[in-house]
């Protein structure tokens, strides 16, 4: 599984470790079906309210049209860990619809 970051913010170490931790836990059992993230975040402008930093990540399977989730937070890390958790849940129910439709 490939990781790409990209973004408006400046992403240091901490923060790149910081998603290579959580997805690789978020996608464990999964990561086989997983070929690449690309994960976006973000400073979001001071209109949308008090959520000031956004973190998106578009995931692509083997097989499939990419999977799309986003979350925002105040706290940066506090959006990475739901994204990743979000992801978790689409790329498991991506992966049950797949099985159920080989089935039929």
């Amino acid at each position: 599984m490939q990781l790409s970051i990209r973004g408006n913010i400046r992403t240091t170490n901490a923060i790149r470790e910081h998603v290579e931790r959580r997805l690789s836990f978020a996608l464990d059992r999964l990561a086989h079906r997983v070929s690449d993230v690309a994960i976006r975040i973000s400073n979001e402008e001071p209109h949308t309210g008090p959520a000031a930093r956004a973190c998106q990540m578009r995931i692509h399977l083997h097989s499939g049209d990419p999977l799309l989730v986003e979350a925002r937070d105040r706290d940066l890390y506090t959006a990475i860990d739901q994204a990743a958790s979000r992801a978790r849940e689409v790329v498991r129910r991506a992966v049950k619809r797949r099985i159920g439709r080989r089935r039929h």
